[in-house]
């Protein structure tokens, strides 16, 4: 991951946190899934319907060459399931999904693929309250690629 990407995100964050409406309040996450862009972390903004939010993470390998930094934007809305305001949500994710590798000879290079998601997510304490948060995400990506993300993270 380039300074470049870091700078922009911390830009953004403080971005974020300029515009925090009335209701809304700065949360960060931790955790493995599409809202984090694979194992990662989140900073979103969090009302008590819906909860906006920039991911950075790593897909693919755990060495050096395997995997793909990369980030994503999202949004989960809560109010669409009566049963149990707060803790179901559904929504977009817009991201990096899963990775492909160069096609030009002599290069080994891996890159995000990018693509959108369909999210669910359960927030065990209720989405405006630190907790776990557990979910999936059907989601493809550019070139016909797909994957089916598990979440589990928290809520801070």
């Amino acid at each position: 991951m380039g300074r470049i990407t870091l700078f922009t995100m911390l830009f953004v964050v403080a971005g974020m946190s300029a515009i925090v409406q009335a209701d809304e309040r700065l949360t960060f996450g931790l955790g493995i899934g599409a809202p984090y862009s694979g194992v990662g972390v989140n900073v979103g903004l969090v009302s008590p319907k819906d909860l906006k939010f920039l991911s950075l993470g790593h897909v693919g390998g755990s060495g050096s060459g395997n995997g793909a930094w990369g980030g994503g934007v999202g949004w989960i809305r809560t109010d669409l399931f009566s049963s149990q305001p707060g803790k179901h949500g559904i929504g977009l994710y817009l991201g990096q999904i899963t990775t492909k590798r160069s096609v030009e000879p002599g290069k080994d290079d891996v890159r995000g693929a990018y693509g959108v998601g369909l999210v669910y997510s359960y927030f065990l304490s209720g989405m405006g309250q630190p907790g776990l948060v557990l979910g999936l995400t059907p989601a493809v990506a550019e070139g016909g690629r797909y994957a089916l993300w598990f979440q589990l993270g928290y809520q801070f």
